[in-house]
């Protein structure tokens, strides 16, 4: 199932978390992680298992988050110019 398409109002949400005002440690579930990186969460799930998603802070046993540094630095590691 593709992940639906972002109204305006959402990606502007999305942004404003990414923002430079929005601190590093600040932690977002595993749904708004996917909806930032605009993927499903059995993608993302995917990712975690092959060991390729962005880090996961362990909250409890059951419960994970993402800190916006971690995303932060995955999208960099992606987007990096290649070295030659």
């Amino acid at each position: 199932m593709a992940h639906k398409d972002l109204d305006d109002d959402q990606a502007a949400d999305e942004c404003l978390l990414l923002s430079k005002d929005i601190p590093d440690w600040t932690l977002i579930t595993e749904d708004e992680t996917a909806k930032i990186l605009r993927m499903s969460p059995d993608t993302l799930a995917r990712l975690d298992r092959a060991g390729k998603g962005p880090a996961i802070t362990k909250l409890s046993a059951r419960r994970k988050a993402r800190t916006i540094g971690a995303i932060k630095r995955w999208i960099a590691e992606r987007t990096a110019a290649p070295s030659s």
